[in-house]
């Protein structure tokens, strides 16, 4: 039975589910499962519903076709077999091959969060081992009344940070010059993955090279001095005019504010949780108009 994955998450209908009690017969539910995180059970077919039972697919560790329309998913944590019944063999085919489908999607999303763990824990270390250099240097942002500290590698991936802090060059001592590489690629992926999940592309069409010239996009560590852990944040900002010195020479013109969608504003920092790849909106932003002064140092 073939089946996509769009369809097996939204996959739905009746089936009979035997109950758990030693002399139950099977009884009739509605089946549904959720964006593919989990298979519920209702009594009624309608929008509203109460919901008698819940499978989280990723604590699914079997399911198997049995004789005649039946079928048989066992759960990891619970003392319990699910012995379901679909009205003909079509639909039980359907059924099982979503539930496989849906595993396997998820099993593959686990290993990618725990390599995405791994290398972020190497990075992390890597990063303090680098902190620890007294010829590494980092530049500071200073606004307003907020203090944004950029480290070296994530500065990379900013496209247009050299026109917002003075055109400052940042050095890094020779014997890092490894890891600043295979950070500022990593940096790279994140800034891509990013600018993806928080729908960027939807409000800006980044492939137009008038809009490309005034948009950048990257990570700041935002913390005073005092702090033992600084919070990171995905920040972008689109200007009015080009952002680099060169780009602003040949194009002085001005974009046109109908061009702007949504929450986007010119000349302001926003800035948004890493942490959460489903929050689109940015947790706050900063107006660059308001800026008293913009400086860099070596950290301390």
């Amino acid at each position: 039975m073939e089946i996509t994955l769009d369809e097996a998450k939204k996959l739905k209908s009746w089936l009979e589910k035997k109950s758990p009690k030693t002399f139950g017969g099977y009884q009739k539910r509605y089946f549904r499962i959720l964006d593919g995180d989990s298979i519920i059970y209702t009594d009624k077919d309608t929008d509203k519903y109460e919901i008698k039972g819940r499978v989280n697919i990723d604590t699914i560790t079997n399911v198997s076709k049995k004789e005649d329309t039946k079928f048989r998913i066992t759960v990891s944590g619970e003392d319990r077999v699910y012995h379901l019944k679909a009205k003909t063999k079509e639909l039980r085919d359907k059924w099982v091959a979503a539930i496989e489908l849906l595993m396997n999607a998820k099993a593959k999303q686990q290993k990618q969060q725990e390599k995405e763990e791994k290398e972020e824990e190497k990075e992390e270390k890597e990063e303090k081992e680098e902190q620890e250099d007294p010829h590494q240097r980092t530049s500071s942002v200073a606004i307003s009344e907020h203090k944004i500290r950029v480290d070296v590698d994530a500065s990379q991936s900013f496209d247009a940070s050299s026109s917002i802090i003075s055109n400052t060059t940042l050095n890094t001592s020779s014997n890092s010059a490894k890891k600043k590489d295979k950070s500022h690629s990593k940096y790279v992926k994140m800034n891509t993955k990013l600018l993806d999940k928080k729908g960027i592309h939807n409000l800006l069409s980044l492939s137009n090279p008038d809009i490309k010239k005034r948009f950048f996009s990257g990570f700041l560590k935002k913390g005073s001095k005092l702090d033992i852990k600084k919070k990171k944040f995905f920040v972008i900002l689109f200007s009015s005019r080009p952002l680099r010195d060169s780009d602003y020479e040949k194009d002085d013109k001005m974009i046109d504010n109908s061009k702007l969608k949504e929450y986007l504003k010119f000349d302001t920092l926003f800035f948004f949780n890493v942490d959460k790849d489903d929050e689109k909106d940015p947790i706050k932003s900063l107006d660059l108009a308001d800026c008293h002064s913009i400086t860099c140092e070596d950290k301390d």
